[in-house]
Formats: C-alpha cells, structure tokens, sequence
C-alpha cells in the first residue's frame, strides 16, 4: 500500500461516525471544491491536447490515486446523507459522481442508488418524481 493511500485511508476511518451533520455539509463542500478543481485541470489537459499542446510534465502515478480518492469520499459522503435521511443531499452527490465519473464503479453505485431511491418514491405513491428519475437515468 502506497504511503498516500494510507494516510487516506487513516483520515478516512470512521468518518461517518465523527462528524454530525453540519461538520458533514463542510466535509461535502470540500470534496465538491476538489472534484471541481479535477474537472478543471482535466478540461485544461482536454483543451491542450486537441490543440495538439502536449503536457509539459508526465502525470504522475498518485494523481490517479487521488481522483479515485475522491470519487470514493463522494459516494460514502452520498450513502451518509442518505443513511441520516437526507435524500436531497444524498441524491444531488449521486447525481454529480453520475455526472462526472459516468464509467466508474462508483458511478454504477450512484445510478442503482437513484433507482433505488425511484422505487422508493413509485411505491410511497410520488410518482411524477420516480418517472422524473426514470427519465433522467435511462433516456
């Protein structure tokens, strides 16, 4: 195990049950100002290359680590929204590893996640918002 996984790995111990719900909407904005910080440099790396500009430096190994990193706090920070009953919370995180990691594991995660959740709602009878889900999944 590489020296960064492990210390992630030591910040990341328990996190569900250290913070409460403020501490948890900080954590959130966090990891949502560094998966945006990603999509910025990657959208810069996109534009340079099909300029035909090529990387000055070599991407090093641990950068990957460090998207992947993300990705997984996002999904946990998702699935403890969810867990305390916050289902807008949750599902706005779901929707935006969808969104930005659409062929990653977490992303399939995310998107059984959200049909879960329209199950939820056909069965409690709220149907114009499973549908809204269906749609926004599926078409």
């Amino acid at each position: 195990m590489k020296k960064e996984e492990k210390i992630m790995e030591t910040k990341e111990i328990d996190i569900v049950k250290i913070i409460d719900d403020q501490k948890v909407t900080q954590v959130v904005e966090v990891v949502q100002d560094v998966v945006q910080k990603i999509s910025e440099v990657t959208n810069m790396e996109e534009e340079n290359n099909s300029n035909g500009i090529s990387n000055v430096e070599e991407v090093e190994e641990g950068d990957d680590s460090l998207t992947v990193e993300v990705r997984q706090i996002t999904l946990r920070m998702a699935k403890m929204w969810e867990t305390k009953g916050h289902t807008h919370e949750s599902m706005d995180l779901y929707r935006k590893i969808i969104k930005r990691y659409k062929d990653s594991p977490e992303a399939k995660v995310a998107k059984n996640s959200l049909v879960r959740y329209a199950k939820l709602f056909e069965s409690q009878g709220r149907y114009h918002l499973a549908q809204s889900l269906y749609d926004e999944l599926f078409l």
